[in-house]
């Protein structure tokens, strides 16, 4: 509806979009705020359609050399005025200095709204001719090279910009610790798993010079079987003349709760939340036990990252 009024009398279609977008956000901005929400989640496709047939309109052969020093001034004139006004803009607020120095680094990227205006432009003037090409097409031209131009330098601008700031990481959170480990980050390899074949008597033995209530048990090869655990073998413990003749195989249990080095974290610690478990033990490829992760360690260790993290970024910051 909008757009089809903008046509009739003959406005620009893009600036009437915008003014609609500015007014709702202004005067309803929880109700506008679901209507976007709606929009951007099938917004994506019309945005990669749009860039496909606008990047069509660049031909790089029918753009005249007297173009690309327009080009050129045209970046390079953008990138000083970016970075000049908004210097400006923060020494008048009396913003930090570092925001006066590094701010203009983060606003390099070009969007579409210049491509889309251009274009709005170019069907105007497409009669006008200039050194043997349309105006309209050398705006075209010109517009779309340099906001490709910006789009590949803009990104590596922002984040210069941000790490000369020193405001890398200053937002590290526990959760983003785990989702950059995996499982062999964590693991605990000094536990040594014991034989089917030792008596619990020597099973009670590796425990209490662990200090661990729980082992993996393996056969010959190597290969898990089950566990053995202290709760496992309440039972036995008053009965110490069984210790000797009783073996790992009589009293191991199957568990389904086993995980491999590389896991990422965040499911494994997933998985022991879903199903109570306080202790999972790690395998290799080979099926052979290379120690366990519990809880209590990871949490230890996820803590001494993050203080690590902050650290660096406070160092950085100074």
């Amino acid at each position: 509806m909008l757009i089809g009024f903008a046509i009739h009398y003959d406005i620009d279609v893009i600036l009437a979009s915008m003014t609609l977008g500015f007014t709702l956000i202004n005067t309803v901005p929880r109700r506008s705020e679901k209507l976007f929400s709606i929009m951007r989640g099938f917004s994506i496709p019309i945005y990669v359609l749009f860039f496909v047939l606008v990047g069509a309109r660049l031909s790089l052969n029918g753009m005249p050399p007297w173009l690309w020093g327009i080009v050129a001034a045209y970046v390079a004139f953008r990138s000083i005025g970016k970075i000049t006004g908004s210097y400006i803009g923060a020494a008048i607020t009396k913003s930090e200095v570092t925001v006066k120095k590094y701010l203009g680094l983060g606003l390099m990227a070009q969007g579409g709204v210049a491509i889309g205006l251009a274009i709005m432009a170019s069907q105007h003037l497409q009669t006008v001719m200039i050194a043997g090409i349309s105006l309209g097409s050398a705006i075209i031209y010109a517009v779309t090279a340099t906001t490709f131009i910006m789009q590949i330098i803009g990104p590596p601008l922002v984040r210069l910009g941000v790490g000369l700031a020193g405001e890398v990481g200053k937002n590290i959170t526990s959760e983003d610790i785990i989702a950059a480990m995996k499982v062999s980050d964590v693991v605990d390899n000094s536990i040594k798993p014991t034989l089917e074949t030792n008596s619990v008597e020597l099973v009670i033995s590796q425990l209490s010079s662990q200090e661990i209530d729980t082992l993996p048990v393996v056969d010959k090869s190597g290969k898990m079987l089950g566990i053995i655990s202290i709760n496992g073998m309440i039972e036995l413990l008053p009965n110490q003349d069984t210790w000797k003749w009783m073996i790992a195989k009589d009293v191991l249990n199957q568990t389904e709760d086993i995980t491999y080095p590389s896991t990422p974290l965040a499911d494994a610690l997933h998985y022991m939340s879903s199903v109570g478990i306080e202790k999972m033990t790690v395998l290799s490829s080979n099926s052979e036990p290379i120690g366990m992760i519990r809880q209590n360690q990871v949490r230890q260790r996820i803590a001494q990252e993050l203080l690590i993290k902050q650290g660096t970024t406070q160092k950085v910051a100074v």
